[in-house]
């Protein structure tokens, strides 16, 4: 049997469409949510909350024997630029996950450790609910209804030592950390995010829901760069690619690709997608733009679905966003290309302010073009947002915002 996780506060249309994409396999569907709900054909589908709770069936034979590459669970994406796909994550995917995240230079688990996680339809949580279980530690699930204050004063209430937070969260801690009371953070020794653009002033690492982990920053170094996120993790390959599939050398910007034994085998029933997927050799083409330099440190500079093309010059997303979350006033932003008549597309940025911020559109444009050249400029202007929409998973949902695009 393998199981999947939908996201808490699932609608009965999308649940249909998940399931839809998960047939004609056999799986054990799981709502993490306060209660069971139905699915479209009026079958319950169990709360997280309800499984956890039962007593074990003492009647089945533990442990149950399967083989590494046996899948274990699907993995729905975030969905934040199109439609979710459902990918494949077998034993040897996620056991070679934990290994590579509980090194002793990332976050290396002791049972008196207590984690605090994303929810188990993502992909870290899954990824945390099996270091606990391998470290000994406790572990405590984020809910998709808490807001940002809960989720820190849930810091302060559990004594978390070690948390996961999605970059949308993140960001807030640091913009408001003024307004949170330090005692609610005094147990926590360190963070894991990843997804998107986060203040930087943090640590970083480089994983996807099809690949798990491929580098991280060891704790024991600081690197005040922005776009790096570490070194390549054991049993990990990485190259650069051109558009025509040839490695490139270092401190030249190309395609990542990843090979390794925790990369997913592909997406379930998704022949189209997976032809796309993979490079000749069998490395999996991330869609991100980046390089490495003389010392085999990676910096990931944007996606390549989402560049801007000023006067036939490409401008990355990625980097604007970071300049407008080094003001303190900015929480959240996501960068976008506009059609412009005399120069093809230029640059436009939402965001969303601090609590109390007042600072304008036409300051923060001010801010940017101060610290970018010419083709980086923020000509399609500045929209400030009450909230980001967010996908299931609390990433920026990219969709959403380019249909506001034309509003």
């Amino acid at each position: 049997m393998v199981f999947c996780c939908l996201a808490e506060h699932s609608s009965q249309d999308e649940i249909k469409s998940n399931i839809e994409k998960l047939k004609p396999s056999v799986v054990k569907l799981l709502i993490s949510d306060k209660q069971s709900k139905p699915d479209a054909n009026g079958n319950t589908l169990q709360s997280l909350e309800e499984i956890l709770s039962q007593p074990r069936d003492d009647s089945i034979l533990l442990p149950v024997k399967t083989s590494l590459d046996e899948t274990a669970t699907y993995v729905l994406s975030s969905g934040s630029t199109g439609q979710p796909k459902a990918i494949i994550k077998t034993n040897r995917n996620l056991l070679t996950t934990v290994e590579a995240t509980q090194h002793r230079e990332m976050t290396e688990l002791t049972p008196n450790e207590i984690q605090l996680s994303s929810n188990l339809s993502h992909v870290s949580g899954q990824r945390y609910l099996i270091s606990a279980i391998n470290g000994r530690a406790q572990l405590a699930i984020v809910r998709v209804d808490e807001n940002l204050d809960d989720v820190y004063g849930n810091i302060h209430k559990y004594n978390i030592t070690s948390a996961f937070l999605i970059p949308t969260q993140l960001n807030y801690l640091v913009k408001n950390s003024e307004t949170i009371d330090r005692d609610y953070l005094k147990s926590l020794r360190d963070v894991v995010t990843g997804a998107a653009p986060v203040s930087e002033t943090t640590f970083r690492c480089y994983s996807m829901s099809e690949v798990g982990w491929a580098t991280q920053t060891p704790v024991t170094q600081f690197i005040n760069d922005y776009t790096c996120v570490g070194k390549v993790c054991p049993n990990t390959q990485i190259k650069v690619i051109d558009d025509q599939g040839h490695s490139l050398p270092a401190n030249t910007n190309g395609q990542v690709c990843i090979g390794g034994p925790q990369v997913t085998p592909g997406y379930l029933n998704n022949a189209e997608e997976n032809d796309k997927l993979f490079t000749a050799d069998g490395f999996l083409k991330t869609g991100d733009i980046g390089y490495y330099d003389d010392n085999h440190y990676f910096y990931i500079v944007g996606r390549s679905k989402e560049v801007i093309n000023v006067e036939r010059s490409i401008v990355m997303p990625a980097e604007i966003e970071n300049i407008l979350l080094t003001h303190n006033d900015v929480v959240n932003a996501a960068v976008f290309g506009v059609k412009d008549e005399e120069r093809g597309e230029v640059p436009m940025a939402f965001i969303t302010r601090a609590n109390g911020a007042t600072i304008t559109p036409q300051e923060l444009i001010d801010y940017v073009d101060s610290r970018v050249n010419y083709y980086k400029k923020l000509r399609g202007g500045i929209r400030v947002l009450d909230a980001f929409p967010l996908t299931s998973l609390k990433k920026i949902n990219r969709g959403v915002l380019k249909k506001m695009l034309s509003t």
